[in-house]
């Protein structure tokens, strides 16, 4: 008998409640021992509350019937609804593409509209999968998204990017302003750039950049370009702009 086995059944159910989504299917697809306990009603019942907040008009459990695979019809119906808004910016190619101000702030609008909690953001925006091909700009949307609509604090966003493998990602943010007349004459027009990191975006320092973020074009005609490395071999350049 393995030492895993040997585990007592609640001590087993404890370590596997204390596991995230991804471990937690991990671990039971490359443990025999812990494949019952990981697809257990009773911790996925507790995911499904923690994700959604509630478990109201789950059907009655049956033989045929695993909460597992409701999380999962769950997750996938948010996911589809989520692709709607963003799939425009998931066309990143090769080459340049352009996103109006006014697009950038209706994702955000439209994401917001869908109620989205932080799990939906870690799950989707941030982590790589069919409905995000590990694009930055989809993590700077999940990112403004999370801090101005879910009050998300930098130290949980920091862990989250960190663990989804952003946190380094870079993305330069241009803001440009329109002179001022003085007196009958046009003052020039001023541009400023700044190349940042994810995490430094998140920074005090940092709040001048993300409040033109969200501002959009009230004071301001700003572009933002984002940067993927692809393949290590150049760099790729996104812009939002009017």
């Amino acid at each position: 008998m393995s030492s895993s086995e040997s585990l007592p059944n609640d001590v087993a159910l404890k370590i596997a409640s204390l596991l995230t989504v991804t471990d937690l299917c991990s671990l039971g697809s490359c443990c025999r021992y812990f494949r019952s306990i990981c697809d257990g009603d009773e911790l996925w019942i507790n995911l499904i509350n923690q994700r959604w907040l509630s478990t109201e008009n789950l059907p009655q459990q049956t033989p045929n019937y695993r909460y597992k695979g409701v999380y999962a019809t769950r997750h996938d119906e948010v996911a589809r609804r989520v692709w709607s808004v963003i799939q425009p910016l998931s066309t990143i190619t090769e080459t340049d593409v352009k996103v109006s101000a006014q697009d950038y702030l209706k994702i955000i609008q439209d994401l917001n509209s869908l109620k989205l909690q932080f799990q939906d953001v870690l799950l989707i925006l941030f982590k790589s999968s069919k409905y995000n091909n590990n694009n930055v700009l989809i993590n700077l949307i999940g990112l403004h998204y999370s801090m101005f609509h879910l009050g998300i604090s930098v130290n949980d966003l920091r862990e989250a990017l960190r663990f989804t493998g952003n946190l380094s990602k870079i993305v330069c943010i241009s803001s440009f302003t329109l002179g001022r007349v003085f007196f009958g004459v046009r003052m020039p027009d001023a541009t400023l750039s700044r190349m940042l990191s994810l995490e430094e975006l998140m920074s005090e320092e940092q709040e001048e950049s993300r409040c033109i973020l969200n501002r959009g074009t009230v004071e301001q005609v700003f572009r933002v370009e984002t940067t993927i490395n692809w393949k290590n071999e150049y760099l790729h350049f996104i812009q939002i702009g009017s």
